[in-house]
């Protein structure tokens, strides 16, 4: 994955200089090093931890959704072991912030944020919104099998049985 950026400077506006530029850079590659850990500690199933390293690389980066996204699945998936239901109400704010941001060129719709806010809306008992929002990811990914998944399991949580019998379908199809 790469990402470039471009600053325009005006004539109203002071360039920056290099020792700017150069700490702007040096912020982002910090970003994407505490990313990777994070990463390589949910990999690990270290979900508390990898949380704390995706925190880290949002302060240092604010305008990269993706680790915010990150953020969220580390705190989804530590309510899976977690006697609390408040992990599902950590994430939802995370996500909120994710898909507010400008959508990465990698992912011009955020269907990956729209996915993950999906299952917390379901964890959370919103299993319509959560539905119809899978349903809208499902139609735009048609054949990733894991959005598919999802959706089927959340129309047969709502008695929709004929349609999440056409998404498991789809999965296996």
């Amino acid at each position: 994955m790469a990402e470039a950026e471009l600053q325009i400077v005006t004539r109203k506006q002071k360039k920056p200089d290099n020792k700017t530029l150069r700490n702007a850079v040096a912020r982002e590659e910090l970003s994407r090093r505490w990313n990777d850990y994070g990463i390589g500690l949910l990999e690990q199933a270290q979900y508390g931890q990898a949380s704390e390293a995706f925190r880290r690389a949002n302060e240092l980066n604010p305008r990269d959704s993706y680790v915010l996204i990150n953020a969220a699945i580390a705190e989804m998936r530590t309510e899976r072991y977690g006697p609390e239901r408040e992990q599902l109400h950590k994430a939802m704010p995370l996500l909120e912030k994710a898909l507010a941001l400008p959508a990465p060129k990698v992912d011009p719709t955020h269907a990956r944020g729209r996915f993950y806010r999906a299952l917390v809306l379901r964890g959370v008992g919103r299993i319509q919104e959560a539905a119809d929002e899978l349903a809208k990811v499902a139609h735009e990914y048609p054949t990733d099998r894991e959005v598919q998944r999802q959706l089927g399991q959340t129309l047969y949580a709502l008695g929709r049985v004929a349609e999440a019998r056409a998404a498991f379908e789809a999965v296996i199809g």
